[in-house]
């Protein structure tokens, strides 16, 4: 494949979700005018490039006839879900350790004051239902639709960074930017975009690395195991679940020495994270180098 060809097809991805952005941009005006505030300008616009991006990968699914080994699902549902079973539990207990690890170096505390059951049984039921929604949307999306194109063209050295790129970036693309009702113009919606993508440029290192180090990982699990798409959406939801839940309960400490190794995106991932994640990639690397070169059984 010529270098050029590589490029437009490491970049389409990039043009797919402009055009989305666009297109929410286009009817976010008329559908406000409709509406008035019932859902809100700002909703408008964001929620419709994710309604646009949906719908557009639902037409090039069935357009490119991608099956369920295309995306990494398991042929059978009662087996897709024993793999997230065991792949939730594994992305708890990694999360779980990676708290831990912060709470002991002194970079997290425990706020004791809002240590109560209830309000615990309560965000950990919040954090569940966030972590399966975004673990079955993100990974879908990416380890799914998104890895499975570009490993059709493309080896997994391109592939695999690829993909955990545009995860990491979408992460960053949002804008504090919001308008009065009499301020909204036909425009609004495209001077929001504007701001949202213009964030791209002021991504910190370490929050950057943490989410790169984390869609590089998945991506190598889904490429490592057979149907690997369920046990990427079970360590998704797992780590969401475990943030949602403990980070309520915990505070950043700036006064330790190891605060740094957190990063401002969330107050959890960072350079640590990035660290022992790279680690993981590196085994499972390893592991895949080695099968490869196993002689074929006769």
């Amino acid at each position: 494949m010529r270098l050029a060809h590589k490029f437009a097809l490491l970049a389409s991805p990039a043009v797919f979700l402009m055009a989305c952005a666009a297109v929410s941009c286009l009817v976010a005006y008329p559908l406000h005018f409709l509406t008035g505030d019932l859902l809100g300008f700002h909703t408008l616009t964001s929620r419709g490039a994710l309604v646009a991006l949906v719908l557009g990968l639902v037409v090039l699914v069935r357009r490119w006839e991608m099956t369920r080994t295309d995306f990494g699902i398991a042929p059978g549902n009662r087996e897709f879900f024993a793999q997230f079973r065991v792949a939730f539990g594994v992305g708890i207990l990694m999360l779980t350790c990676h708290f831990g690890l912060l709470i002991w170096l002194g970079a997290r505390g425990i706020n004791m004051e809002k240590l109560e059951y209830a309000r615990f049984v309560r965000m950990a039921w919040k954090g569940l239902l966030i972590g399966v929604v975004v673990g079955i949307f993100e990974e879908t999306v990416f380890r799914g639709f998104l890895l499975g194109v570009l490993q059709r063209h493309l080896s997994p050295l391109l592939a695999v960074p690829a993909t955990a790129l545009y995860f990491s970036a979408l992460h960053f693309v949002h804008s504090d930017m919001r308008f009065a009702p009499d301020q909204i113009q036909w425009d609004s919606s495209f001077r929001f975009a504007l701001d949202s993508f213009s964030n791209l440029g002021h991504i910190a290192l370490d929050s950057f690395l943490a989410l790169f180090t984390a869609g590089m990982f998945l991506s190598c699990v889904r490429l490592a195991l057979p149907y690997g798409l369920a046990w990427c959406i079970g360590i998704h939801a797992g780590w969401v679940f475990v943030i949602k839940t403990l980070k309520p309960f915990t505070y950043g400490n700036r006064q330790s020495e190891w605060f740094a190794v957190i990063s401002p995106f969330d107050g959890v991932i960072g350079y640590l994270s990035a660290a022992w994640i790279t680690v993981l990639i590196l085994a499972l690397t390893i592991r895949q180098v080695r099968q490869s070169d196993l002689p074929p059984v006769r």
